[in-house]
């Protein structure tokens, strides 16, 4: 697994958190890193979890031939790509994943619900599969709420996790 990003301390919790390999973005070339890492292949899924357009194109460049690109970012607005020498030559599978749209109840076609897919987290989490108390990089009470939004909202920042303590006196 490759991580990328362009703030250092989010590339140090990736470590932490079982990341093989980090890249930033903001010092290095992504898709030459990516192809070096991965010995000219490319990467086999790529994950685009940013709420920025602009990535897209770089992963459409390092997607390994007939590898699999899954947007579980919110991506606003419009970037513009080649469909021929990017997508089809490459024979790439481009999946948009967003969780409000995973069915409440299972069916044949789709047996992934949102209870499942929760539960699934959850279990992991719990196995110790899935370490996540390191991504926890702000703690506020309620009436923090407002602050803390705002940081999100500005973009990025040293940040990851907003976890808050309903309980917590002020």
């Amino acid at each position: 697994m490759i991580g990328i990003d362009l703030v250092a301390s989010r590339l140090e919790h990736a470590k932490e958190g079982g990341i093989h390999a980090v890249i930033d973005a903001s010092r290095e070339d992504v898709v030459s890193a990516v192809l070096e890492l991965t010995n000219g292949r490319g990467a086999d899924v790529c994950f685009e979890a940013t709420r920025s357009p602009r990535n897209f194109p770089t992963l459409l460049r390092v997607a390994a031939l007939s590898g699999r690109i899954v947007i579980v970012g919110s991506l606003p607005g419009t970037v513009e790509i080649s469909l021929y020498d990017e997508i089809q030559r490459k024979e790439l599978t481009i999946v948009g994943a967003w969780q409000p749209r995973a069915p409440v109840v299972p069916h044949a076609a789709f047996p992934w619900s949102q209870q499942r897919n929760r539960q699934t987290f959850l279990d992991l989490v719990q196995a110790g599969t899935i370490r996540v108390d390191h991504l926890i990089t702000r703690r506020g009470r309620a009436e923090d709420a407002p602050r803390l939004y705002g940081e999100i909202a500005a973009g990025p920042g040293d940040w990851l996790g907003v976890l808050f303590e309903w309980d917590r006196a002020a």
